[in-house]
């Protein structure tokens, strides 16, 4: 009987590594890198959302409900204005959760998860696509176009250093199989 099986050569077999045997593979400069940049573009966002939340003044107020009543929408101020305070809550809300799963996806990176790189890469091109036109949307403070010019900026670096040779040689060897 010919068979792949012979019990008889165990002692060809390769050693099971010990974990005192297991080199640890330091995580890359590129990598804590990204994870910094990556921190400092939500903080950016966080800011952005926060100074358009509290920028709604009553001239922005009247001019929507100008608008509106040029529409047939007949509202009050008091009406228009706790509309505003809802979504600008609710945006704030919103930036909180997804400020919460960046910086989860961003030490799930830092621990070598490929998956949590890819998704960042994903979040991140759209975030990118859709930060772009507020660079000249009619923003009133040069403030807000330095900072979102900022988060721009710092976005394309985390993007960029999540993607470079270091960082993408540390997921290659966090995939080779690992005996405990």
């Amino acid at each position: 009987m010919n068979s792949s099986f012979d019990p008889g050569n165990f002692d060809r077999m390769p050693p099971l590594p010990n974990a005192s045997d297991q080199q640890q593979v330091s995580v890359p400069t590129t990598l804590v890198w990204a994870l910094r940049a990556g921190i400092a573009t939500v903080l950016c966002g966080l800011l952005t959302i926060a100074l358009s939340t509290f920028s709604v003044s009553d001239e922005d107020i009247a001019l929507l409900q100008s608008e509106l009543a040029g529409q047939g929408a007949q509202l009050s101020t008091e009406e228009l204005s706790d509309f505003t305070n809802t979504v600008t809550t609710m945006t704030f809300i919103i930036g909180l959760v997804l400020t919460a799963l960046w910086l989860w996806l961003l030490q799930r990176t830092h621990r070598g998860r490929n998956w949590a790189r890819i998704t960042l890469t994903v979040l991140g091109a759209i975030w990118l696509v859709l930060t772009l036109p507020n660079l000249t949307a009619g923003l009133d403070s040069g403030f807000a176009i330095l900072l979102n010019l900022v988060q721009v900026v710092l976005l394309g670096i985390t993007l960029y250093f999540l993607h470079a040779k270091p960082t993408r040689d540390y997921f290659i060897s966090m995939r080779a199989p690992r005996y405990n």
